[in-house]
């Protein structure tokens, strides 16, 4: 009750910026990575900070705090991918072009 009385139509709010945290992660952080795509997500994601951070200053909800996190530990992890620029483990960094090829293989197939 005290949540809803401080901010009513917040928690909509918070969990659709984390829907749009979520499809940045999944789009260019993702197992396969381009240098442009990470590139975007920094940038998006620190849109995303700094729209959480004056979400959760004007509403302090648990939803809020959650997206206000997302979007400090995605932008963490993007700043880290970008600046790692070997490919190891299940990760991978592929030029633009090379994506670009396996999206006509697969188009083809």
């Amino acid at each position: 009750r005290f949540e809803r009385r401080l901010a009513p139509r917040t928690d909509e709010s918070a969990l659709e910026l984390l829907d749009e945290v979520k499809r940045v992660m999944w789009d260019n952080v993702g197992v396969i990575r381009t240098t442009l795509g990470l590139k975007n997500a920094i940038s998006e994601l620190e849109s995303f900070r700094e729209r959480a951070a004056r979400l959760h200053s004007s509403a302090f909800t648990k939803e809020s705090a959650a997206v206000r996190d997302a979007t400090t530990a995605g932008h963490a992890v993007a700043l880290a991918a970008d600046a790692n620029t070997h490919s190891v483990g299940a990760h991978c960094l592929v030029e633009e072009y090379e994506e670009e090829e396996q999206d006509a293989a697969f188009a083809q197939s």
